[in-house]
């Protein structure tokens, strides 16, 4: 395996899975509003779309994070560079098995087995190193195999599930979140760490993890509308204390602290109409969108010996991907727009332009080793 860069850290080939399929899996969904498509994959459609978008886009880029940051906790990998090319493996075998309408039997091994294989190796990672904190990922890893085990084991009650695994993700980057941003915000100003205020910290985590458990069960409830409410002052005042001058100038960190707002602009979404299409929508595309990129570049120049230093494309990727958000969710929800050129295919080709863009630059990144000849 040393000869393939591409699996000598679990970021690299887990990235460059995540940002391929997102380059792709819209544009069936995109194509179907254009009455072009007519492939079925399993189950259907709809069910793909909700399902992919979290297992086959976002879930490669949580593992890759996961798989790679905790070798800088514990200071030893979860995985050899084997064992991620058959978690990879089957992951990858799990989208064709689907997107081929194989039995549910099949996709739910290829896809459970790496899920929960990668949850064990960092449980059993973090234990042997006393590293209890961090154990949280792993519930967080393990709820989303929940998920998704629901979903393919009942695929009519895909619309719920796929609301609880969003919401579960978010939970992940409001955690790591309240960790990274103001750590790399100083870092990467030369200023002082914003310091956490415990008790808005631990408000916040709580009320959200209850929302988590909450909202895909009861999306429209008042009482849940307004705790969220107050979920949304938390983060909006979380946010706000990590500002500091300087931000806006640099990509890798303004594309944190936006990405973050979105977030934080999604719960006020989600606090005045529910857990409607929208607000899934604003937290899914501003939210994990937009903080994957973000997050994804700046771990892949970290961790493969490059400059924190964007190339130019960096920009345009962020703006497309803004511009997705905006025109999925914020121009037909303040403005009443009601079409499908503005709703659906507009801001689907923004996400594909975005990924797209994204996908070919870091390609060369994820697939070479450090300048010193190491795979890094």
């Amino acid at each position: 395996m040393h000869r393939w860069p591409v699996f000598a850290s679990p970021f690299r080939i887990w990235f460059f899975s995540g940002s391929l399929c997102a380059s792709l899996f819209v544009l069936p969904w995109i194509a179907q509003f254009a009455g072009t498509m007519a492939w079925q994959p399993l189950h259907n459609l709809y069910w793909w779309h909700q399902h992919e978008m979290i297992y086959g886009v976002t879930l490669p880029f949580i593992l890759g994070f996961l798989l790679t940051a905790s070798s800088n906790w514990t200071g030893e990998s979860p995985v050899t560079p084997l064992q991620t090319v058959i978690l990879v493996s089957l992951w990858w075998l799990a989208r064709i098995a689907i997107a081929l309408n194989l039995p549910v039997i099949v996709v739910w091994f290829l896809e459970l087995t790496p899920i929960l294989t990668a949850a064990a190796l960092l449980a059993s990672l973090l234990i042997r190193h006393n590293n209890r904190r961090n154990l949280i990922i792993v519930g967080m890893v393990l709820l989303l195999a929940v998920s998704d085990a629901m979903q393919l084991l009942y695929p009519a009650s895909v619309g719920l599930w796929s609301r609880f695994s969003i919401l579960v993700v978010i939970l992940l980057i409001s955690i790591f979140g309240g960790r990274v941003i103001p750590f790399f915000t100083a870092s990467g100003l030369g200023v002082q760490k914003v310091l956490p205020i415990n008790w808005l910290e631990k408000s916040v985590l709580a009320i959200q993890f209850a929302l988590t458990c909450l909202l895909p069960f009861f999306a429209t409830n008042l009482y849940l509308q307004l705790a969220t409410a107050l979920l949304f002052a938390g983060h909006a005042w979380r946010w706000f204390r990590w500002q500091q001058r300087g931000i806006w100038s640099k990509p890798l960190l303004w594309s944190l602290h936006l990405a973050y707002l979105l977030i934080v602009l999604g719960w006020l979404a989600v606090a005045w109409r529910g857990l409607d299409s929208f607000a899934l929508h604003a937290l899914a595309i501003g939210g994990i969108g937009l903080m994957v990129v973000s997050f994804s570049a700046r771990i892949s120049l970290a961790h493969s010996g490059r400059p924190l230093v964007p190339a130019a494309y960096f920009n345009l990727t962020l703006l497309l991907m803004v511009a997705a958000v905006i025109f999925r969710v914020w121009i037909p929800m303040l403005f009443n727009v009601d079409s499908v050129l503005i709703c659906y295919i507009v801001p689907g080709l923004f996400w594909t332009l975005s990924f797209g863009t994204f996908t070919v630059f870091n390609t060369l990144i994820w697939f070479r080793p450090l300048a010193d000849g190491k795979p890094g």
